[in-house]
Parts: C-alpha cells; sequence; structure tokens
C-alpha cells in the first residue's frame, strides 16, 4: 500500500501519538513493580528509597550471617549506626522513629536500559549498605514474598523487567528501527543525520532532543511505510 497525502499524515499521527519516551518507558517499569522512580544520572535512573526494614530481630540476625555488624553512635545533632562488612568499617545514618526508636533500613536500585536484554536490567546502586548484595539477599532470607525485583537481585547479582512483562513484546527503539529500515543504505542514514531529513519522526536522538523513542511491534510496519514514502516523496522533489 502507498499512502497519498491524506493517508500519510494520518499514518505520521498514528506513530507520533504511539511512541514512548524512555522516560515514560522506565516509569512504567518502576510502576510495574512498586516502586517510585527517582533521578536519572545519565545512565542509571535511580529509585527513590523503599522497603523499611527495622534492623532488628530476624532481620539483624540474617544480616549478621553476612558479617555485618553495628555499633550505635549519638551525638548532639544525629544519631548513626556504623556497620562493619568482614574488615571494613563504613558508617550511615538510618532515620530513627521517635516512637519505637528502631533503625530503619530503605533499599534502592538502579536501572538502566538494555536493548540486548529487551528491557531494564536492575542492580543495588549506591555506596551506602542499603545497596549491598548481601542486604538483598538478607531481606528475601526473612521476608521470602518480598516485592519480585529484590528477589532476582538476590538470586542474580541483578534483575531484569523484560517488555513483555510489561504487554510491549516486541518494542524497539526509533534508531534500532531505521537501522532496519536502511540496512545497507548508508546515504540513507546520512540523510537522517541531516538538517535535510525528510522523515517524520525522527530517529536519530539528537534530531529528538536527546530523548530516545520506541515504538510497540505492531505499529512498527506503519513507520517502515511512512519512511518510505517520504523517502520517496524527498528523491522525487530532487
Amino acid at each position: 500500500m502507498t499512502y497519498n497525502e491524506e493517508q500519510l499524515a494520518e499514518a505520521v499521527k498514528l506513530v507520533n501519538k504511539e511512541l514512548i519516551s524512555e522516560q515514560d518507558l522506565v516509569t512504567r517499569v518502576f510502576t510495574h513493580l512498586g516502586i517510585e522512580v527517582g533521578q536519572n544520572d545519565g545512565v542509571y535512573w535511580h529509585s527513590k528509597p523503599f522497603g523499611g526494614y527495622e534492623i532488628k530481630g530476624d532481620f539483624l540476625e540474617a544480616l549478621h550471617k553476612r558479617e555485618f555488624s553495628f555499633v550505635e553512635e549519638d551525638n548532639s545533632v544525629t544519631t548513626a549506626l556504623l556497620y562493619h562488612q568482614g574488615r571494613k568499617e563504613n558508617s550511615q545514618q538510618f532515620h530513627r522513629y521517635e516512637t519505637d526508636r528502631e533503625f530503619i533500613l530503605n533499599l534502592r536500585v538502579g536501572g538502566c536500559i538494555k536493548l540486548a536484554e529487551r528491557g531494564v536490567v536492575f542492580t543495588p546502586y549506591s555506596e551506602e549498605i542499603s545497596s549491598k548484595l548481601q542486604v538483598f539477599q538478607a531481606v528475601v532470607e526473612v521476608a521470602p514474598s518480598v516485592n519480585q525485583i529484590i528477589q532476582r537481585i538476590a538470586r542474580d547479582g541483578q534483575g531484569t523487567v523484560y517488555w513483555q512483562e510489561l504487554g510491549l513484546g516486541g518494542m524497539r527503539s526509533l534508531a534500532q528501527l531505521f537501522e532496519e529500515f536502511s540496512v545497507g543504505k548508508l546515504s540513507w542514514l546520512a540523510l537522517e543525520c541531516s538538517s535535510a531529513s525528510p522523515f517524520d519522526p525522527r530517529s536519530s536522538v539528537k534530531a529528538q532532543g536527546q530523548t530516545q523513542f520506541y515504538l510497540p511491534e505492531q505499529f512498527q510496519p506503519t513507520l517502515f511505510k511512512v519512511w518510505a514514502k517520504q523517502l520517496a516523496d524527498f528523491k522525487g522533489a530532487l
């Protein structure tokens, strides 16, 4: 099928409507996990603190088994909990509830889109105790029904949420799709990267305002037809 002008305009409108930005995609993944997304450092999307595990009882015992030991220190400003793991000494300030005077440990993860993995890969991410792999393992030991991403990280050191889990199996980035569309045609790639590019939507991150966009599989054939028509019209106008 070859689009006429009206059909092309409608197809472009449809494709652009279905595009998913990187931030929206990552937010969907975090929401799927029941975790709030925080800041992006250029590579990883950080979670906001979550969990809320009291460092006492079975959890404290599980941490002790992994060579964590704790020493409470008070001063006029804060109450901190020093921790040791093996011979390494570190310290971290823990929020303390005034009612029960218990130390609360919140977990944090970092997520990164991995195209080869077809999803977002999560790892413990920060230098704090709450991102130590052994802490995730201790949480799973005492709370086996805990959040699924904690279970995956505790087991494998990282956890992946696949596009398929979001009902987006087969989704690809515009950059990937344009590579497929222009395979063997270096002149098309050069045209797309130029200011004269006739393609809409643009596939280059630079043209998209430094944001990568993704398109669900069911709309990809329409996109290829749109690009083919736009390229034909461009060549015909030369």
